[in-house]
């Protein structure tokens, strides 16, 4: 019997288990904040075992086999990106109220100021922006948004988020 199945993969597996199930990354919600590097690892992870099980029953050409391999590993591309204390959601077709959401669950559970937005979206009427995204965003409570100058994100801002992320992403790695 080959040794990834013996000892790597059960061992990985276990490890995958006790992050997954011990320390909350599986889970979005309110007050489970899942640490972004265990998510990474777990990804990383799974694809390691995708890969593993492929180049151990490949039944192409080797050449072949390493492309299909170097696909399921290929590193995830996410939507926002951070260039020190500024943040750009990559995607920039996405409406100025999506990229404010967007940006605002990256951050979750931390509030930020509406001058973080502003430098981070880059809007052309800073006040228009207040009126047209940020209040009609906190009236339909998808964020917190107070005059005194921050926002925050709510449990239904995220899971508007988890609910469009997969589609926003499409479009991205598709441009």
């Amino acid at each position: 019997m080959n040794e990834s199945y013996r000892i790597h993969i059960p061992r990985v597996l276990v490890a995958m288990y006790n992050i997954r199930n011990k320390r909350g990354v599986g889970h979005l919600g309110g007050d489970v904040n899942p640490n972004s590097s265990d998510s990474s690892l777990l990804v990383a992870c799974a694809d390691w075992i995708m890969a593993e099980l492929f180049r151990i029953h490949y039944q192409c050409p080797l050449d072949e086999a390493q492309e299909i391999v170097n696909a399921l590993v290929q590193r995830r591309l996410n939507l926002v990106h951070k260039i020190g204390k500024i943040k750009r959601v990559l995607l920039h077709s996405l409406s100025q109220r999506n990229q404010t959401i967007l940006l605002l669950s990256s951050v979750y559970p931390d509030k930020v100021t509406t001058d973080e937005l502003v430098q981070w979206i880059e809007p052309s009427n800073k006040s228009r922006y207040r009126n047209e995204v940020l209040r009609p965003l906190h009236k339909e409570r998808l964020i917190e948004y107070n005059d005194s100058g921050w926002c925050m994100i709510l449990p239904t801002g995220l899971n508007y988020v988890a609910s469009q992320y997969s589609s926003w992403l499409s479009k991205l790695e598709g441009s």
